[in-house]
């Protein structure tokens, strides 16, 4: 992905943020990721 930082303002970020936080529900626990178990085996 690329870095953003100096093509949003701060604001943006924060509205960015804040909705990509309400994709998630909160009684859902958050995705495993895989590719550590792949690793440590």
């Amino acid at each position: 992905m690329p870095a953003y930082g100096k093509n949003l303002s701060p604001p943006e970020t924060t509205a960015l943020v804040a909705f990509l936080k309400t994709l998630h529900p909160s009684a859902q626990t958050p995705a495993r990721d895989a590719s550590r178990s792949a690793v440590l085996q």
